[in-house]
Formats: structure tokens, sequence, C-alpha cells
């Protein structure tokens, strides 16, 4: 995550509340990032909430692009993940 050079209070947009999602949601949350958190499932958008994300809302929504624009000004980072087992 410190890879990723954000400084507390930058905003993030992370697509998909998972497991993987929320636990990122909850540590970028931690090092003091504002999270945008997005999912198709609205469970999981609460869970996002409880694990600290600022904003939320449905990925499939038609307005995410530009409330996400509104929300940052257009100063939003969307980190690239990999996640593999094994």
């Amino acid at each position: 995550m410190r890879r990723l050079s954000l400084l507390p209070g930058d905003i993030v947009l992370w697509p998909g509340s998972g497991p993987i999602g929320l636990m990122f949601t909850r540590l970028l949350r931690l090092e003091g990032m504002r999270v945008f958190a997005t999912d198709l499932i609205e469970s999981r958008l609460k869970l996002a909430r409880g694990f600290g994300a600022h904003w939320v809302m449905r990925g499939d929504d038609r307005d995410l692009s530009s409330t996400v624009q509104s929300v940052t000004r257009g100063t939003v980072s969307m980190p690239r993940h990999r996640c593999s087992l094994g």
C-alpha cells in the first residue's frame, strides 16, 4: 500500500467491496485516506461503510462517473491491485 504514494486526505476509488476490497478500505482508512467504495451488491456497500468508506455507490449506477468527479473535483486515485493464491 505504501508504494501507491498516497497521502492522508487523498481520495481513493476502490472498485469492489468483497473481502479484499473491504480489507483495503479499512487499511486505507487507518492510513488517513478517504475511500469511495463501489460494488454491485447492496450488503457489501453497507459493510464498506462500516469498514470506513466515506462514500459508497453501486458500480452500475449511471451517475457513478459524475458523482466521483463531483466528490473528488477530478483528483482521485484508483489503485491497481493484484491478488494471487498459492
